[in-house]
């Protein structure tokens, strides 16, 4: 059975700098998160990255907060990814207060060698936690049931492919 909830490295915090990495997993590679005790994660380049088998070069997931999520002023240049589950993700949670914001991401200098789900998806979180929390968007858009929701409190914008 794959490891899956695996991620590679999930940093939060302002003006990091993360490069030449060679990542093998089957969760997100590299997945900058909201972080409470801070502002908001912001302003920090990701480059020069091979990826294998991995669930993306990933924001999030971004759930709402009352003190407002946010993940801002990102790059991801120069990743070759090497049959992905995913290859961009960008992700919300679900969450009935408060607000989040995701903006102003860069993915720039992507190659990926055959894509086994998704090159690219944004949206909400496709994972149904261990304790049923979550979306469960994992089948989507197969899945006929209707439970994979947008969340509106969520604000994305400036992403660029």
């Amino acid at each position: 059975m794959f490891p899956f909830n695996t991620d590679g490295i999930d940093p939060s915090g302002a003006r990091f700098h993360i490069y030449n990495l060679t990542v093998q997993n089957y969760d997100d590679v590299v997945v900058p998160k909201p972080e409470a005790e801070i502002d908001c994660t912001r302003d920090f380049l990701i480059e020069n990255c091979t990826v294998i088998l991995g669930v993306g070069m990933t924001v999030g997931s971004v759930p709402p907060e009352k003190t407002v999520n946010c993940v801002r002023n990102a790059t991801f240049r120069n990743v070759r990814m090497i049959r992905p589950l995913k290859g961009i993700y960008v992700k919300t949670n679900p969450g009935d207060e408060g607000t989040g914001i995701i903006e102003n991401i860069l993915y720039k200098n992507f190659t990926m060698d055959r894509p086994i789900w998704w090159a690219i998806y944004i949206g909400p979180q496709q994972m149904k936690e261990p304790d049923g929390d979550g979306p469960g968007c994992m089948l989507y858009p197969f899945d006929k049931k209707g439970t994979c929701s947008t969340q509106p409190r969520v604000t994305m914008r400036n992403i660029t492919l």
